[in-house]
């Protein structure tokens, strides 16, 4: 019986990164989160969190999103890039 992965693939990963409709999404979702979370950079990775897993970001995510988002969280495309990458990850490709 084949087994299904539980991660994404390279090629999966770079297809998602890639896609017009994931990148539109991920713009839509930036903006939407600038609407209701306001410009507070912890209250808009855990709505991004509540919207995209249905969970609150748990502190290690926290811990390596400020790492990654340090002095870019005025930028637009950063968080654009940031909601790409929730959209690419395996806790939403193959969440149940």
């Amino acid at each position: 019986m084949p087994v299904r992965f539980r991660s994404a693939l390279p090629v999966q990963a770079l297809a998602m990164m890639n896609n017009s409709l994931l990148i539109q999404s991920s713009k839509a979702l930036a903006e939407k989160l600038e609407k209701e979370a306001g410009a507070g950079f912890d209250s808009r990775v855990r709505r991004a969190y509540e919207l995209v897993y249905s969970r609150p970001p748990r502190p290690d995510e926290l811990k390596v999103i400020h790492a990654a988002l340090e002095g870019k969280g005025g930028d637009p495309s950063a968080w654009r890039v940031f909601c790409q990458a929730l959209f690419g990850a395996s806790d939403f490709l193959y969440s149940w």
